[in-house]
């Protein structure tokens, strides 16, 4: 993603070119300058939640198909990862005031908040908004979160490492310091004892909420995992989508004992001609929803600017996960 800093793209060759792209188009959102970047999935309801970076909002498709739009009075900057706590009905979001060129121009920008970045919470049942603004403020955009199994907010905050809001706290604070890198998206274990982090200029870091340090992981040989943006558990195995490579690609990561180790990782999709930096994604039922066309590649970096014109449709694909879907769209690496 572009708000903040992407990793150099790095060239690859297709695994499988000529491979037919096994996702189909869920839905095409309906403006063009959207500028989507993260993406949830409300289970008990079926809804569908897209932020934006640019119309400092979310949009929520319903289960019927139907769309409505949250934040609109909350004063959000733009919005960037999103979370759904199926347990506590909330839906998290990231939002930041980001320096003119760090991502789409905003809709109605604030000069006087420049800089400022946090998580914002809203009630999916009784409707109530609350914010939590970064204290202090990292140098750059908070990023993406996870919600813990205690309820903690864990948010990656680029080179900045990590910041989290204690389970029922009103504080956002720095919570791991000094990252090996860039930290990017970020995602729990099966067991919700390790937490996952994508480093954007070296592969993936485990960290263990009760011992907090950084402890990268080898990459099995043949594989990429540089330039992942979104992370997301599967069962026990985590789902990435990598758009620091060309071509852009989703991956299946597989974990193994204790998270100290991958044992193999996947490409189940690279190429797919509706790419437009792909950014994020949710697993719904049996597929991985992923923001496809971002169009971040779209932006003027000295101010944000954009040309209408070479704007493509909105467009979140589904991947099939069952397992004779797997390995359409790449191979298998295996330490």
């Amino acid at each position: 993603m572009a708000l903040p800093r992407r990793a150099a793209v790095i060239a690859l060759a297709l695994v499988a070119g000529g491979a037919p792209a096994p996702s189909r188009v869920a839905f095409e959102l309906p403006d063009r300058d959207l500028f989507p970047e993260g993406i949830a999935w409300d289970r008990a309801r079926g809804t569908v939640f897209v932020g934006s970076l640019r119309q400092q909002r979310i949009v929520a498709r319903e289960r019927d198909g139907t769309w409505r739009s949250l934040g609109d009075d909350a004063a959000l900057g733009a919005v960037l990862g999103l979370e759904v706590d199926t347990e506590r009905r909330a839906l998290w979001a990231v939002h930041c005031f980001a320096a003119p060129g760090e991502g789409p121009a905003l809709l109605h920008d604030d000069p006087a908040r420049r800089g400022e970045t946090g998580v914002v919470r809203f009630d999916l049942d009784g409707g109530a908004v609350t914010a939590f603004t970064a204290t202090p403020a990292p140098p750059g955009c908070l990023n993406d979160l996870e919600i813990t199994r205690d309820g903690a907010v864990v948010v990656t905050a680029g080179d900045a490492g990590l910041w989290r809001l204690p389970p029922g706290g009103d504080t956002l604070a720095p919570w791991l310091r000094d990252a090996p890198g860039y930290a990017n998206g970020i995602a729990s274990t099966a067991d919700g004892t390790k937490l996952v982090v994508a480093i954007a200029e070296r592969g993936l870091a485990a960290v263990d909420p009760q011992r907090p340090a950084w402890r990268m992981l080898a990459t099995p040989a043949g594989a990429e995992l540089r330039g992942i943006d979104g992370l997301v558990r599967h069962g026990d195995d985590l789902l990435a989508v990598r758009n620091g490579t060309d071509p852009a690609a989703v991956l299946r990561i597989v974990l193994g004992g204790d998270a100290r180790t991958i044992t193999a990782v996947e490409v189940l999709e690279a190429g797919h001609p509706r790419h437009a930096v792909p950014t994020t994604a949710a697993v719904v039922d049996d597929a991985l929803f992923y923001v496809a066309t971002s169009q971040l590649d779209r932006i003027d970096r000295r101010d944000g600017s954009f040309d209408p014109t070479t704007l493509v449709p909105t467009t979140i694909l589904a991947l099939p996960l069952h397992d004779d879907a797997r390995g359409a769209g790449g191979c298998l690496h295996r330490r």
